[in-house]
């Protein structure tokens, strides 16, 4: 019962912005060291669901052509946000790391590559680097 809360929880919050963060929402796949599963992105927000070893990280992205106002950077962002995985050892904690993406087929598809550590607060507090690659599919 905890999980599905948890998950409803951090499902509920992240939906709960602005109209205009939700734009150009995209779902797709994703493999990773840590596990593999779902995502469901928009410009500013990044929801993952990890299946393999089930996980839920909500983070917000910032790229780095809106931050820094350099064109030439426009594939790199930013993110930063909290992870939650079913597993004894490595349960919750902050993460944050650095991303980019590519469009295919007309901006129908991008792939994106993304990699960073993410710090789980535990009993004795651990840092674990992930990284992790997909395709997501734009609506």
């Amino acid at each position: 019962m905890k999980k599905i809360a948890m998950a409803l929880m951090l499902c509920t919050s992240s939906t709960c912005v602005n109209a205009q963060a939700l734009t150009n929402l995209s779902a797709g796949v994703f493999l990773g060291t840590e596990d593999s599963g779902i995502s469901v992105a928009t410009e500013q927000f990044q929801l993952q669901i990890g299946l393999t070893n089930f996980s839920i990280a909500a983070d917000a992205k910032m790229n780095f052509e809106d931050m820094l106002g350099r064109r030439d950077l426009w594939p790199f962002y930013a993110y930063g946000g909290l992870k939650w995985q079913d597993d004894k050892k490595d349960v919750f904690g902050p993460r944050a790391g650095l991303g980019a993406y590519y469009p295919l087929a007309n901006g129908q598809l991008t792939m994106y590559a993304q990699a960073g550590p993410s710090w789980y607060l535990s009993k004795d507090a651990n840092v674990n680097f992930e990284a992790l690659a997909g395709v997501q599919f734009h609506f």
